[in-house]
């Protein structure tokens, strides 16, 4: 990227390092101080989502379902992944589109998974007197807070056409997945997609497509729980959008529910589907996704004629299969298909602003393989899971959260270790290669210090880092406000200074070869920069970019011309 540089004139005196390598640490030793609740409630435009190259995985078909599987099952769909009170993460999947087995796997890592255990099967049923198979498809769960996993899955009969030997059934693990309790049909009636969720009071809600398959008229309905999920009260109708007539009824849609709750406590945001025929009754279908907000606690029972709610936006981009989940500091995230590719995007707190020009464009894309539908889920307070299905299998990856760092008060000793530091706030760059770099930041009265941690190789080379520091209460990047220079696994890059260690107009530079706790190769680069260079401001803009061979990296959605695109260090 082009970059605006202020001109120094540097000079060199080198600084005598240890001969002993450092440890070099990574993403995932970072941030793991007590999270407090909306911590970035105001300051969510600054956040951003950085895909984590070296957890991209495909899950291959021969691993996900079984080689005898009739062939209108063999391609696995419908991911939804769940992280599990001991740490784990679980993943459910189905096969085929419509589907008569549901399986689930866990991983400890995010990288490698467990044996696949398969939770709902073809089976054989008496429907109306007559002997049907019953397939079992669109399971999703909710881990409560006692740690049980209760999953949820659409059930229907080869005379589903009929409204016959159809509805909701659940299961219950009260051992993270080790073992599951017999089905329990909590619904009955036509549906698709369920989805559960459970509120601040105990209360479990399971949200529905309810479908009518005579007319394809839909719409989302809710049954509640206030024990734990063992009995559910009568369905009540609470998100529909009017399509048109037909026959002198009414058809609704909104579909494919998904509702979580956000920072304030009471209120429920969801991302629905709704499927339209702009000709009206038997046309060609299309996708819009719409956005609601509701109190939690009181739906709206809009009966058989109502539309609702009435806090919403309809109809504001064209895709499929919408999720939501929302981080512990507030951030609110959503994916949906678009143009068959899993999309997402980053927002506040209120789910009412989205980080991006508008809703078509500036969605971050992690996979370049078409698929039907994705899901994404916060598993720990800075990282999120994503997954879809593709061609060959199930893709499934990691983001990173990125968002304004505290830059703690203290004096470092420019040695390029960095056991030392105090900081655990930490910012991530490493979508587009194996090179990972995070940094963390500090300061005292005199100096802002950077810590840059560097792992990965492309083609043998190691990594170069280019920084800038910028007043983020400065409206032009200009001497006196900003600051860039460049640092390796040997020190400054740069005029006269290319590969060594030392300092150049008072910016010193000690960068150390080090490995990971894993041993994997990389350096350690400690920065202190007079305060001369960034003024006297409390918020500096923080932009970075790793270049190894001919790839190059940085932060999702920043712009190095563009400080308001930049991430934020705070100087506490």
């Amino acid at each position: 990227m082009k970059r605006i540089l202020p001109i120094l004139v540097f000079s060199v005196f080198p600084v005598l390092l240890s001969a002993q390598g450092v440890l070099v640490h990574t993403e995932d030793q970072m941030n793991r101080g007590r999270t407090v609740s909306g911590s970035h409630i105001g300051v969510e435009a600054y956040s951003s989502i950085e895909p984590v190259y070296t957890y991209d995985t495909l899950l291959r078909t021969r691993y996900l379902l079984p080689e005898d599987i009739p062939a209108e099952q063999s391609v696995p769909f419908y991911p939804r992944v769940k992280r599990m009170r001991d740490g784990r993460t679980v993943m459910f999947w189905q096969g085929g589109q419509h589907s008569s087995r549901i399986y689930c796997a866990r991983t400890a890592d995010l990288r490698n998974w467990d044996e696949r255990v398969r939770l709902f099967g073809p089976e054989q049923k008496m429907v109306a007197g007559k002997k049907t198979w019953i397939r079992y498809m669109t399971a999703d769960a909710v881990v409560l807070g006692s740690g049980e996993i209760v999953m949820a899955a659409s059930f229907r009969s080869d005379r589903y056409a009929e409204g016959l030997g159809c509805g909701i059934v659940i299961r219950r693990s009260r051992y993270n997945g080790d073992w599951w309790d017999r089905p329990r049909v909590i619904y009955e009636g036509p549906n698709w997609e369920p989805y559960l969720i459970e509120l601040p009071d105990g209360r479990l809600q399971c949200y529905f497509t309810d479908a009518d398959p005579a007319t394809k008229n839909s719409g989302t309905s809710m049954i509640e729980s206030f024990d734990g999920g063992f009995t559910w009260s009568s369905r009540k109708r609470v998100c529909r959008q009017f399509k048109y007539y037909d026959r002198q009824q009414k058809i609704f849609t909104d579909q494919m529910p998904c509702f979580r709750l956000l920072a304030d406590g009471k209120t429920l945001f969801g991302i629905l589907e709704a499927r339209l025929e702009s000709g009206g009754p038997g046309t060609q279908s299309s996708y819009m996704m719409s956005a609601i907000w509701n109190d939690a606690y009181a739906w709206e029972d809009l009966g058989e004629d109502g539309e609702g709610p009435q806090t919403r936006k309809t109809n504001i981009f064209r895709g499929n299969g919408g999720y939501v989940t929302v981080f512990p500091s507030g951030e609110v995230a959503i994916s949906a298909g678009i143009g068959g590719l899993l999309s997402v995007k980053i927002g506040d707190a209120t789910a009412g602003s989205f980080n991006g020009r508008n809703w078509y464009s500036d969605w971050l894309q992690p996979f370049d393989r078409p698929g039907t539908w994705g899901t994404i889920e916060t598993v720990d307070p800075h990282h999120l899971v994503w997954a879809m299905d593709c061609q060959d299998g199930l893709l499934f990856g990691v983001g990173y959260l990125n968002h304004r760092i505290d830059a703690v008060r203290q004096t470092v000793d420019i040695d390029g270790d960095g056991r030392e530091w105090d900081a655990e706030d930490a910012l991530f760059i490493g979508s587009e290669s194996p090179v990972q770099a995070i940094f963390r930041a500090s300061h005292d009265e005199d100096y802002v210090y950077v810590l840059a941690e560097v792992t990965g190789y492309v083609q043998g080379e190691e990594p170069v880092i280019s920084m800038s520091l910028h007043d983020a209460s400065a409206k032009k990047m200009a001497p006196g406000s900003t600051i860039s220079f460049s640092v390796g696994a040997s020190g400054l890059v740069g005029s006269g200074t290319s590969g060594r260690n030392g300092s150049a107009d008072g910016i010193t530079v000690c960068s150390r070869r080090g490995k990971t706790v894993a041993g994997k190769p990389g350096y350690v680069a400690e920065i202190s920069v007079p305060r001369k260079y960034v003024g006297s401001a409390d918020e500096l803009c923080f932009w970075a970019e790793t270049a190894c061979g001919r790839t190059k990296d940085t932060f999702t959605g920043s712009n190095s011309s563009k400080t308001e695109t930049w991430q934020r260090i705070c100087l506490r």
